[in-house]
């Protein structure tokens, strides 16, 4: 890692390393080779009481024969009680480096006070599933565990008999309360005290056998537990692997230097970018460090990927204070750079994207090159478009710009005068030592320029985004109706409403396509002339375009684009691009030649496709100075890329393999954590089928109501014809009711109706009283006899009714219709 990279390290004493002698030894060349070659002020030897080796200077402690770690850590610690101690046995074989990493574990947490190595004499730390073969050293068995291991550390139940790195605060508790000793269980006294007993997997010691006294402790609920769900399953899959394919030693990585890409993680442009940077660099290793959040705030996380397309990060951290928009600093932010930085041995930051992010990004103090993709952090809108292109945007114009700019929604929380502190650290920091400036066009910095004239004392390179190669359709487009290819998102700043406004126009002539649109695209769908393809993959693309084969495409974009990969497919693809004249587009396209510039209307955008569709020609002249066109591969933009940092180059001889942290010697274990991965994914994706299962019986069950639904709404539709109906023919009679009404309150007004007032009530009252009387005399008529009686009979007929007519002839009418009575009254 550089030294630019200041990284605080714990300050950490020189432990004693005491060796552990259970027998007695004639010679001091008996000893260790490693230990003798230690500082004796760094050593301590514990011995029997009956040890014959005479050392000049080295301190000795007294021990007896059959002592433990326990009763040796209790007698050192107490000459030594300020010491860390590092405690070994005799016979065993450490890495050469084994107390300095293990010491680097135990003060990286206050609350560890004790670290072990792995080591195959016990099963809790043993890198083997089962015994390995003699065949394999310890040497080489460390330097396979630098090749795989993950920089695992995790908690043990048991401390390893034969070697350790003990604190001496964690030594004194135990001391102090008369528990360090070799009665019980130590790791279980060492956790009571509130100190964790952990194992690293970067250490192996071995020379020792198996210890049968540990056994017993082996046997123990808690430890088999453990041995049940090992924390060295994968590491072990992963070299019992490696061995069984018959290497004896691990491959010999290249070290590579090491860059880390800082980015959003929204995908688009800049994820493509990022991706294409990753995959075409054979000489330097890609990390990719991501913000992940919503919009409420975009930096709720960060999440660090070994590739572009990596789905399962290396690491992850939630921001304790979330980044909205982006910070000007942030404390958290800085530690987990620093911590990337020094774990990864990173050596270049290269910053595509800030948002989520802190401006601290650009103050490593490592080589650090920001290729600016857009406008942001100078622009909140990351466009520059305020009803129109911006060439200013002072503080007032930035306020009008939150207020009003329908195209500045991205960041909700953001306010001006946070704005303008990210614009000023932001450009202080640009002119920062080893801060070196790219953009995809030139464009970026002559907007920028124009905007914050600081900019323009910067230097600045210009390196084209480079594309993998897509095949070119072979045939021709086909005669017919003019069909326009219009690729990639609708949002607004994308030329949504200059299209939406042209359509009616185009329609008389073309047919459009628009492929991946997004939802954005759902308004365009159904109608005539216009087939919508809201999302594709980019294998899929040459196969869809050849299967549209378009006369032209459109770009319509009303924001100064940057670069563009959208231009560089239709170019490659031979479509001939018809664009509005603004940002990369002017830069990149020739008018006439490459493609056709417009200005960014509706009117100019007919009138450029009415003059194509009437000269077919043109198209098929751009079509072929298309097909001449130099390509630009990724390689090649990378080798652009590598040499705006020339000093990297020295970087892959200095380093050594074994001073690296999470490459080289994590890619069979990442490997394993991935293969593990997938295993539960397809378990996953096993409950997701029975889900989707469940859902389609629900979704049939929906399916069979909406049809009930719609029955009976056809039926309520019936029903409510009928009862208009009815209401219309209600209506009718109503207004029949009411002329008739109408009628009969004239007719009622009428003279002829008040001269006729007697003859109806005459014709009343022969209707109600005489016609009976007539009826009832015709049936006494019929039963008249006939012959000489029948005078005196009708004699007597007449006799009887004749008092009753006389009545009914006196008799005046009771009433007659109002109307008519109080006319006639009147």
């Amino acid at each position: 890692m550089s030294a630019a990279m200041s990284v605080p390290e714990p300050m950490i004493v020189p432990a004693l390393v005491c060796l552990h002698l259970d027998r007695t030894l004639d010679s001091e060349a008996a000893l260790p080779a490693w230990w003798r070659a230690l500082p004796e002020a760094q050593t301590v030897l514990a011995v029997p009481p009956a040890h014959r080796l005479e050392t000049a200077g080295t301190r000795v402690v007294m021990v007896a024969a059959d002592a433990g770690i326990g009763a040796v850590l209790a007698a050192v610690h107490a000459a030594f009680p300020e010491r860390d101690i590092a405690y070994v046995r005799a016979g065993a074989e450490p890495a050469p480096d084994w107390v300095a990493q293990l010491a680097r574990v135990a003060h990286a947490d206050s609350r560890v006070g004790a670290v072990a190595p792995l080591s195959d004499c016990l099963d809790v730390f043993s890198p083997f599933d089962g015994a390995r073969t003699d065949a394999l050293e310890p040497a080489r068995i460390q330097r396979w565990l630098r090749y795989l291991a993950s920089d695992l550390v995790f908690e043990v139940p048991v401390l390893l008999p034969v070697c350790g790195y003990f604190r001496a605060p964690a030594l004194a508790a135990l001391a102090s309360a008369g528990e360090l000793s070799d009665a019980g269980d130590l790791a279980a006294r060492f956790r009571a005290r509130g100190w964790s007993c952990v194992a690293c997997d970067r250490v192996f010691v071995g020379g020792l056998a198996n210890d049968p006294g540990f056994a017993p402790r082996l046997a123990a609920p808690d430890v088999q537990v453990f041995l049940a769900s090992h924390p060295l399953a994968a590491l072990r899959r992963a070299l019992a692997r490696a061995l069984a394919d018959g290497a004896v030693s691990p491959p010999v990585a290249v070290a590579k230097p090491v860059q880390l890409h800082v980015t959003h993680s929204w995908g688009g442009g800049v994820g493509h970018w990022v991706q294409a940077m990753c995959e075409a660099d054979a000489t330097r290793d890609s990390l990719v460090l991501r913000s992940l959040g919503n919009s409420s705030a975009y930096g709720y996380r960060l999440a660090l990927y070994g590739a572009a397309d990596s789905v399962m990060p290396l690491r992850e951290w939630r921001l304790d204070f979330p980044i909205c928009s982006i910070a000007a600093t942030h404390y958290h932010y800085r530690r987990i750079l620093a911590e990337v930085a020094r774990d990864f041995q990173v050596d270049l930051i290269i910053v595509s994207s800030l948002i989520g992010h802190s401006l601290d990004a650009l103050a490593t103090g490592l080589p650090t090159l920001v290729a600016q993709h857009d406008f942001f952090p100078f622009c909140p809108a990351l466009s520059i478009h305020f009803r129109e292109v911006c060439t200013r945007c002072d503080d007032e114009r930035l306020r009008a710009c939150f207020a009003e700019n329908p195209l500045n929604h991205l960041f909700a929380n953001a306010d001006t005068e946070h704005w303008l502190t990210i614009r000023r650290r932001w450009l202080e920091l640009l002119r920062a030592p080893g801060v070196r400036l790219a953009a995809p066009s030139a464009v970026v910095w002559r907007h920028l320029r124009e905007l914050a004239p600081t900019v323009a004392e910067l230097p600045v390179t210009v390196v084209p985004n480079g594309s993998a190669p897509l095949p070119r359709p072979a045939d021709e487009p086909r005669a017919g109706r003019l069909r326009i290819l219009v690729l990639g998102s609708l949002v607004p700043q994308k030329g949504a409403d200059i299209l939406r406004q042209a359509l009616p126009a185009l329609g008389e002539f073309a047919d459009l396509h628009l492929l991946g649109t997004g939802r954005e695209g759902k308004e365009f769908e159904g109608l005539a002339g216009v087939r919508v393809t809201r999302a594709y993959e980019l294998a899929e693309l040459p196969a869809l375009v050849a299967a549209i084969a378009p006369h032209a495409g459109l770009l319509l974009s009303i924001v100064p684009e940057t670069f563009s990969y959208t231009l560089s497919e239709l170019w490659m693809l031979g479509v001939p691009p018809v664009a509005t004249r603004t940002g990369a587009f002017a830069e990149r396209i020739e008018h006439g030649r490459t493609g056709w510039l417009i200005e960014p209307s509706a009117p100019a955008l007919v009138a450029q496709l009415r003059e194509l569709d009437a000269r077919r020609g043109l198209l098929g002249a751009v079509r072929e100075a298309l097909a001449q066109l130099p390509g630009w591969s990724r390689e090649e933009m990378v080798a652009a890329y590598h040499a705006l940092t020339p000093e990297l180059a020295g970087v892959a001889g200095s380093r050594k393999l074994v001073e690296r942290d999470g490459r080289d010697g994590r890619i069979e274990r990442l490997a394993e954590m991935v293969s593990e991965r997938d295993v539960w994914i397809r378990h996953l994706d096993g409950g997701i089928a029975e889900r989707d299962a469940r859902i389609g019986q629900l979704n049939q069950g929906v399916a069979e109501r909406d049809r009930s639904l719609a029955d009976l709404e056809q039926t309520l539709s019936e029903r409510d014809a009928r009862i208009t109906s009815q209401d219309g023919q209600i209506a009718g009679l109503n207004r029949a009711v009411a002329e008739r009404d109408e009628w009969l309150a004239a007719l009622y007004r009428s003279r002829s109706w008040r001269i006729t007032a007697p003859l109806r009530w005459l014709a009343a009252r022969v209707k109600s009283g005489l016609i009976p009387v007539l009826r009832q005399g015709k049936a006494l008529y019929r039963r008249l006899p006939f012959g000489a009686q029948t005078v005196s009979a009708h004699k007597q007929i007449v006799g009887r009714y004749a008092p009753w007519l006389l009545r009914l002839a006196s008799v005046r009418p009771a009433s007659t219709p109002p109307s008519v009575s109080n006319e006639i009254t009147g």
